[in-house]
């Protein structure tokens, strides 16, 4: 071969090859996925063929979580297609789906003309400013929807479809509390036992409070219960109360239906006042409420506070009554009422209720009467309310309207107006009753107005309770009999607590009630002044109790605590004073702590001494919590008395 030649051969080779290369560089990556056929149909290599042809995107159905926002509307099977530049998969929803996902479909002019079976499309071509989002890794779909198409959710609601109605159980508890006293020669036994028990069957709820009290079983409630979801409401067949928001609380045997704020994502689990008693010793302290015992425990001396009350219902007051270990007693009405009466725009609670009055007397009358309200949120802050209630000798009716009045507070204030047939001969009597509530948080100032609450009736306004109580034969109810024969007149409350920083905090609860045909009233106030000062917290606190037609009795009290973490972990010294204008000056000296694993051992040692005569005394009590209860014992004497208390 010639070089000449050879030349030309390598030259064309050369440029051979670039071309294959050049060629190459915009030719497609391809692979060949027959090598992974095997024994599979060509078919199956046909579904990978596709899926990288589609941009990794397989159209079909799948199991979504779908998002709107940051709220969770529901996880479903949803059909997803390709879009036309197979970029995205797109969503195929249903006008009826889109309803229940919370979207205003009767306000989009596309939808609004569908019906609610027709497949909408692509959402985002339907509905101005709507994209989504498909994260296929997580199977979740977030709608990025213009919010003036949403419904309003509430933050944390939650679908009624996905509620359950739980397990069927049995269950059972209990809180009880005694004591064992030897005074002067003579033994004597107080025994008290809370019962709530229930039975859950499906949707349905038994429930039952038994309590026994001094060798007796009282039933309080007995009622079975059911949700209504599609109403927010709770129907309750049985022993229960009647709604306290517009008409004074009263127990009845019968039918109720009713709103549940517990089924509303930002709501009011409950109502319960906390209980403030200051007790000159070891004492039990022993609430009523209707007649009944709702709550009894063993306190020791100085200032207290409940919260742990469970059985209130607002609208009723509460007898509080404090029994020393020298057989001494002070009583008091604890004020009981809700604050001022608001929902939120459009926003809708009511009850209904009929049935027979049900009383701890049993010798009471027992009229068939109905009752009925609503509350009603407007726009701009604005409530409206009203209620009924009707029996054969006694008819009601209330109006009202609240008001959210922004850095003002909030404010309610309506007026009743009741007919009251007698049995004695008396004409019927016809009254007025007016009502004002308020409440304010100033953050500025850190005060916090939990109530304060004004109501003014006429002579010949009775409430449905007072009406009854005239038809009774009057029995003895201590020093608050005069509420069976008398009705209110004027009634005042408020609750005020103020933080002062590193300079501690301050509260007020002030109540006062008088009566017609009455002199005198019945008032209550409590103050109290608590800080820290170098690891010192101390307390002072005062108290005022009287009843018409009785002296009033004050007391005062000072209490210190000073941590003795250094030398005894998890314990402190305590001293407290009492002083009382109708009883002795006590001091006592102590101190407290906790012991063992978490805590679970409280444990407080006392020596007191009281002045006139009464000399010395001593107190040990001791609290254990467990996995299966808590379980308190206490002892304590003093010159005449020795006495043992138990709770669990």
């Amino acid at each position: 071969m010639s070089l000449p030649m050879h030349r030309t051969f390598v030259l064309t080779g050369i440029i051979f090859a670039l071309s294959a290369v050049y060629s190459l560089s915009y030719a497609r990556d391809e692979f060949n996925l027959r090598i992974l056929e095997l024994d599979s149909p060509l078919e199956n290599t046909q579904v990978l063929a596709d899926f990288i042809n589609n941009n990794n995107l397989t159209p079909g159905v799948y199991l979504t979580s779908v998002m709107w926002g940051q709220d969770s509307l529901d996880k479903r099977n949803i059909t997803f297609v390709l879009s036309s530049d197979k970029k995205s998969l797109i969503p195929r929803f249903t006008k009826a789906d889109l309803r229940e996902f919370g979207l205003k479909v009767d306000v989009i002019p596309a939808l609004k003309v569908m019906n609610d079976d027709t497949e909408v499309g692509d959402i985002a071509q339907i509905i101005d400013g709507a994209r989504y989002d498909f994260q296929l890794d997580s199977q979740t779909l977030w709608l990025r929807i213009p919010q003036i198409y949403q419904n309003a959710i509430a933050a944390g609601s939650i679908a009624p479809k996905y509620w359950n109605d739980g397990e069927s159980a049995a269950w059972l508890s209990y809180y009880a509390s005694g004591s064992r006293q030897n005074s002067d020669g003579d033994n004597l036994s107080s025994n008290w036992l809370n019962l709530n028990s229930g039975i859950n069957l499906g949707a349905w709820r038994l429930r039952n409070n038994t309590v026994y009290n001094e060798s007796n079983w009282e039933s309080i409630s007995t009622s079975l219960q059911r949700d209504i979801k599609a109403l927010r409401s709770q129907m309750e067949i049985g022993q229960t109360f009647t709604n306290g928001d517009l008409f004074d609380s009263v127990q009845m045997t019968g039918i109720k239906l009713e709103t549940d704020t517990s089924m509303l994502p930002d709501s009011e689990q409950g109502f319960a006042p906390v209980v403030r008693v200051i007790a000159n010793s070891d004492a039990q302290v022993v609430i009523k409420q209707n007649g009944y015992v709702i709550y009894q425990t063993w306190v020791s001396a100085g200032p207290f506070e409940i919260k742990d009350l469970s059985q209130v219902t607002a609208g009723s007051d509460l007898e509080v009554t404090i029994k020393e270990t020298n057989g001494q007693e002070h009583s008091f009405i604890q004020a009981s009422s809700t604050v001022p009466i608001l929902q939120r725009e459009g926003a809708l609670k009511y009850s209904l209720a009929a049935g027979k009055y049900r009383d701890s007397d049993n010798n009471a009358e027992t009229p068939v009467f109905g009752v009925a309200t609503a509350i009603y949120g407007l726009p701009y802050g604005i409530t409206i309310y009203g209620g009924i209630l009707g029996a054969s000798m006694y008819h009601s009716g209330v109006t009202g309207i609240g008001a959210d009045l922004g850095r003002l507070g909030s404010v309610s204030v309506d007026i009743t107006a009741a007919k009251t047939k007698f049995d004695d001969g008396r004409d019927d009597a016809t009254g007025l009753s007016w009502r004002a509530q308020y409440a304010k948080d100033f953050p500025d100032t850190d005060t916090t107005v939990t109530l304060a609450s004004y109501r003014y009736s006429t002579s010949q306004f009775y409430t449905f309770q007072e009406a009854l109580d005239q038809r009774d034969t009057p029995d003895d109810k201590g020093i608050y009999s005069y509420r069976q024969t008398n009705n209110r007149r004027n009634r005042l409350q408020i609750n005020l607590s103020q933080n002062i920083g590193r300079w501690g905090s301050v509260y007020l609860n002030g109540y006062q009630q008088d009566y017609w045909g009455m002199h005198g009233a019945e008032r209550s106030i409590g103050m109290g002044y608590s800080t820290t000062w170098n690891n010192i917290n101390w307390s002072v606190n005062y108290t005022l109790t009287k009843t018409p037609g009785m002296t009033g009795e004050q007391q005062f009290s000072l209490t210190l605590n000073i941590p003795l973490s250094r030398w005894l972990p998890d314990s402190w010294a305590m001293y407290n004073v009492n002083r009382s204008d109708k009883s002795n000056t006590s001091h006592q000296l102590g101190i407290g702590g906790t012991a063992l694993q978490d805590n679970n051992l409280s444990y407080n040692l006392q020596q007191s001494y009281t002045d006139n005569n009464v000399g010395y005394g001593a107190s040990m009590n001791g609290r254990y919590r467990s996995s299966v209860g808590e379980f308190g014992l206490g002892y304590s004497y003093d010159k005449n008395s020795r006495q043992w208390n138990y709770s669990a």
